[in-house]
């Protein structure tokens, strides 16, 4: 959509005819175009700082839990934007912003907010029951090996995210087919601080086998910095291994971000094979000063792999990702899974790139690659 605030209405009308063309109740037409009316009013005042040249992306399409999810899509030029206010929020605050807001709480199923590099993106979920259409038997869902524990909090969350991106596109109670072998992250630790990435590359790939051997048929390794020995896995197995930098470097380039910092332990920002591995795609790649680099990396090490953050560490990192700003960064990526914990978008001026969650993404999308999800395209 384009044009501005004369498009706004009829956009939003034809968003919600679609939505019962699809099977949303007819007599919750009206609800639904306000509230998609008022997702696009957000998006261009917000996203796009009222300019009508901007296109903003619908989509409309069924899901497979029997519902219709209207998704919108900015182009992020007001950077990060907080959102709606709470429910039970103060009347002076719901007075001062969000008030279309309750148009959408009462429109949808479910609504949810998510950061797409600079971008913003509101999806709208609105029951219709005739979209349910669950996937044959024989092509449900492939089996992921997990190789994890590196360390540990970081592969909880990819594992949370992959079941609920799985059960997000197939809906009911269906979850991701995933076996997990996780490592002593003590003896990888040890391997890393001796500098013996041949012996680190045996003892992955040896964990790399076990997951193929128990019916993986295509492997995810939780971590970034031991990407450092992709190659040993891959030469030890007959499956994909779906690299986290690949998946990484996708997201920089559809965001449009052409120069990226990065961010994760001292491996991973100081040696080549991840930064290689990006600027493969075509994308610049700067990293903090050397005393930044450590305090980074001490954090990680000290705090992060064990469970803990420290809103003091927390404005360390935002000091450091300042700095990468000013050294014309368009874009951070969180190249340790572990500083997810720590930092989130809403902490950043720049595009932000979770690599545990968009890892996770890539391993839902190869995951469900051969299910035949019902899926409407947006006429827009």
């Amino acid at each position: 959509m384009t044009g501005g605030a004369p498009a706004l209405r009829p956009a939003a009308r034809r968003a919600a005819d679609r939505a019962v063309e699809l099977g949303a109740a007819p007599h919750r037409r009206d609800h639904i175009g306000l509230a998609v009316h008022e997702l696009l009013a957000n998006a261009l005042a917000h996203g796009h700082h009222g300019d009508p040249t901007l296109p903003i992306d619908i989509e409309v399409a069924c899901a497979a839990d029997g519902s219709v999810t209207i998704r919108v899509t900015d182009r992020g030029l007001a950077g990060p934007w907080a959102g709606p206010p709470p429910p039970g929020a103060p009347a002076a605050t719901l007075a001062a912003r969000g008030r279309g807001w309750q148009l959408v709480r009462d429109a949808a199923v479910r609504h949810r907010i998510l950061r797409v590099g600079r971008a913003t993106v509101v999806e709208l979920t609105v029951a219709a029951p005739s979209c349910y259409h669950p996937p044959p038997k024989d092509t449900l869902v492939r089996t992921l090996g997990l190789l994890g524990g590196m360390a540990w909090p970081s592969t909880v969350e990819a594992y949370r995210a992959i079941n609920e991106g799985v059960a997000a596109r197939l809906g009911g109670a269906h979850s991701a087919r995933l076996v997990v072998w996780s490592v002593d992250f003590a003896e990888v630790e040890a391997l890393q601080r001796a500098d013996d990435w041949d012996g680190a590359g045996r003892l992955l790939a040896d964990a790399a086998r076990r997951l193929e051997t128990a019916g993986a048929e295509g492997l995810l390794l939780c971590t970034n910095t031991m990407h450092r020995v992709a190659d040993a896995i891959e030469a030890a197995t007959s499956v994909p291994l779906l690299h986290i930098a690949d998946a990484t470097a996708a997201a920089v380039t559809a965001a449009g971000v052409q120069c990226v910092g990065l961010l994760g332990t001292r491996f991973t920002m100081e040696q080549a094979f991840y930064r290689d591995r990006l600027t493969a795609h075509g994308i610049e790649v700067v990293v903090p000063p050397a005393a930044e680099r450590e305090r980074v990396h001490r954090i990680i090490y000290e705090e992060l792999i064990h469970g803990r953050t420290e809103p003091a560490s927390r404005q360390r990192y935002l000091a450091v990702i300042d700095g990468l700003s000013e050294a014309g960064c368009q874009g951070v990526i969180a190249g340790c899974t572990e500083i997810e914990l720590l930092v989130g978008p809403e902490d950043v001026d720049l595009a932000w790139f979770p690599t545990t969650a968009l890892h996770a993404q890539r391993a839902v999308d190869w995951l469900l690659e051969d299910v035949r999800a019902r899926s409407v395209p947006s006429p827009w």
